[in-house]
């Protein structure tokens, strides 16, 4: 038996016809933006550390995710450690939450960064050495990174502190590093232990009690 289809002929016996012709269809239909598929890159940089999580099919540090075109993808970056969001490159700007409408493949870059702190009395950070002493109390520690400091402030507030240099970024070590003072470290009152802290020119000056290591 023969029928018609869009006047072409097409034969009961001829199957295979119809299979290649409901092949091409899908073919062209996939071929359209309802098939179609992006990409979604997400890239971490600068000195910090953080997160972008977004409502695709990852959340991560960094990723790529396959995203179906047309769909709106929202990006929230999280800093972490300490580290603050700094802004978006690539496909997203500014430094707020982003979102993308995903007609094409999209990269962003999400840039966090570690704000000046160059001191620190427990888990509270300072921008320098003399903000950290003014903030200092009785037998507090105060800790310096492995860097050269110029702002020496004058221990003149009388509170006993100690003075712990040679710290990583994350202070969380200063084993077999040093901090070094380019001014002179004069104590008129109250009292100062150091760790790890040298002077080029050794110039410790106590007018008030003080005790140095060997250095």
């Amino acid at each position: 038996m023969n029928r018609m289809i869009n006047g072409s002929r097409w034969s009961a016996g001829g199957g295979w016809q119809l299979r290649t012709l409901m092949a091409v269809l899908v073919a062209m239909l996939c071929a359209a933006p309802v098939c179609r598929a992006e990409t979604l890159t997400i890239k971490i940089a600068g000195s910090g550390s953080g997160t972008v999580n977004c409502d695709a099919t990852c959340s991560a540090s960094s990723c790529v995710a396959t995203v179906p075109f047309f769909s709106t993808v929202s990006l929230l970056p999280a800093s972490s450690g300490g580290s603050v969001f700094s802004g978006w490159s690539g496909d997203c700007t500014g430094a707020g939450a982003c979102s993308e409408v995903m007609t094409a493949d999209r990269t962003v870059t999400a840039t966090f960064s570690l704000p000046p702190r160059t001191s620190r009395i427990g888990t509270t950070v300072y921008d320098s050495l003399s903000a950290g002493y003014l903030a200092a109390q009785n037998n507090d520690i105060l800790q310096l990174q492995a860097l050269e400091y110029n702002d020496v402030p004058d221990f003149n507030r009388g509170v006993a502190i100690k003075l712990q240099g040679g710290f990583d970024g994350a202070y969380s070590s200063n084993s077999g590093s040093v901090t070094r003072l380019n001014r002179p470290l004069r104590i008129i009152s109250g009292q100062l232990t150091v760790e790890n802290l040298v002077h080029p020119q050794n110039l410790w000056v106590a007018t008030g009690s003080g005790r140095f290591p060997s250095v």
